[in-house]
């Protein structure tokens, strides 16, 4: 209908209930004579008017409103709805936004998009599922809530791999979706295959985070021209991850266009020299290196160098990243494993010699004091990290052994700080060993065997409980004798 039709419409129906009124003010003067009482005079008066209002109102509607503009109301309510939807998801999205530069970009894209759903297969209502789900793993896992995040990680993964094959024709035309789809199934991927090998020393699934390297690949293809920011982020995700694959499982990738972790990891650092978590990790790769051989070296003297670099790095860019303070001692204290030969020995502890040449008693001294600083300062910013613990314990019984073998206090510390570990995560690997070595220091040797048997199969253990066996055995003889 016309515009012009459209106010002749809404002129006469505006005369209409005029005309009606005056009707039945006519009709009442008119019956009022007659007898009839008022009020049902009124009664009939209102019950013709109601009648004719309800017959012009629909008339009106008819004639004014045509099918596509009811069609467009429909819309609109519906709009609205998707819009309110999808700006949950959008809050969702923000929660993780400040620490991971990945969902920023999401953020900031998915922003720019109308109120439509992604694809007839997904809808916003859908994708704020997932992201509340992912934000809450993140926040799980940076805050050292293992279980927690690992439940989560393995719920979303079974999710996600029910979307991904819903939507795959969608995000295949669509580079948005399916940056956000690869990188939610590629980010649960890692938190359930770190926390795992955390929590129980399970081997990771190397298979799934293959997949993981290869999904951040693709999305750094569709992004190769974004900021800097977003392409660091990339490359530390995809060299961290390639750090934590076995040698076998780096191997399968050798025929790929994927960068190996030293290289993803510096150029990382290259384009955003100011985060402090690409220099620790970048120093991790290099620390890797240093443990791996079982002399000091030359090189390996440089590797440990550069490690202990990027972890002083890392605390200049962001002195409260407590996981760098606990890097940096922790290195220092396998340098004195490997300086006194502790890994792959052949006697206990106990039995070794920790002399010191009087040039070295205070460059340790003051090293190892630097340590336990800085394992300190780490604990003040995080109580539930559990390896500041077994590592300051690890500090304090180094203490022990080199400066203070009078001060038996600091072994009896060192085991209250190591077993703290046990409110946080009883089947932690790593303070299991450092509180054996303890025991070890103490000459409590049944001890040490029996939080030993707990750790059969892995590390040193079967060397360990032959040592272990044969002293007790000797003991016991001469104990007879």
């Amino acid at each position: 209908m016309s515009k012009t039709g459209k106010i002749v419409l809404v002129f006469f129906a505006g005369m209409i209930p005029a005309l009606l009124f005056i009707t039945t003010v006519i009709y009442i003067v008119m019956t009022k004579d007659n007898g009839e009482p008022v009020a049902q005079i009124l009664t009939s008066g209102i019950s013709i008017i109601a009648i004719a209002v309800s017959v012009w109102v629909g008339l009106n509607i008819y004639n004014l409103v045509t099918k596509s503009e009811i069609q467009e109301e429909i819309n609109k309510l519906y709009n609205a709805g998707t819009g309110f939807s999808k700006q949950i998801f959008l809050n969702e999205l923000e929660k993780t936004s400040g620490v991971y530069c990945l969902s920023e970009y999401l953020l900031e894209q998915f922003k720019k998009r109308g109120a439509l759903e992604p694809s007839p297969d997904i809808t916003y209502q859908e994708l704020s599922a997932i992201e509340s789900e992912y934000a809450l793993c993140c926040e799980s896992y940076e805050k050292n809530q293992w279980d927690l995040a690992k439940t989560i990680a393995h719920r979303l993964i079974i999710r996600l791999k029910s979307d991904m094959f819903d939507v795959k024709a969608a995000y295949e035309k669509d580079p948005l979706l399916e940056i956000y789809m690869k990188s939610r199934m590629g980010d649960m991927y890692f938190y359930k295959n770190v926390v795992n090998l955390r929590l129980s020393g399970e081997k990771r699934n190397e298979e799934e985070m293959i997949t993981l390297i290869k999904y951040f690949h693709d999305i750094m293809n569709k992004m190769r021209y974004s900021e800097d920011r977003y392409l660091a982020y990339l490359y530390n995700t995809i060299g961290y991850t390639r750090f934590l694959l076995s040698a076998n499982s780096n191997q399968k990738l050798s025929g790929t266009k994927i960068p190996k972790a030293e290289t993803c990891l510096k150029e990382a650092v290259r384009l955003m020299a100011k985060n402090g978590r690409y220099h620790r990790n970048l120093g991790l790769v290099h620390e890797k290196e240093y443990a791996a051989g079982e002399l000091d070296t030359k090189e390996l003297e440089n590797e440990y160098d550069i490690a202990r670099q990027q972890y002083k790095d890392a605390i200049s860019n962001n002195p409260m990243d407590y996981k760098a303070y606990n890097n940096f001692a922790a290195i220092h204290l396998k340098k004195l494993d490997k300086k006194f030969k502790v890994e792959g020995r052949s006697k206990l502890i106990c039995e070794m010699d920790f002399s010191l040449d009087k040039d070295d008693e205070n460059t340790v001294r003051s090293e190892i004091d630097k340590d336990i600083e800085y394992l300190q300062m780490g604990l003040g910013m995080c109580v539930n990290f559990e390896d500041l613990h077994y590592n300051f314990g690890k500090a304090l019984m180094y203490r022990y052994l080199l400066i203070e073998s009078e001060n038996s206090f600091l072994l009896e510390e060192a085991i209250r700080e190591t077993k703290k570990v046990e409110i946080f995560n009883e089947t932690n690997i790593g303070y299991r060993y450092v509180l054996r070595n303890i025991y070890e220091a103490k000459n409590e040797i049944e001890k040490a065997q029996s939080i030993n048997e707990k750790l059969k199969g892995m590390g040193d253990s079967n060397n360990m409980a032959n040592l272990y066996q044969q002293y007790l055995d000797n003991h016991k003889k001469s104990t007879d004798s």
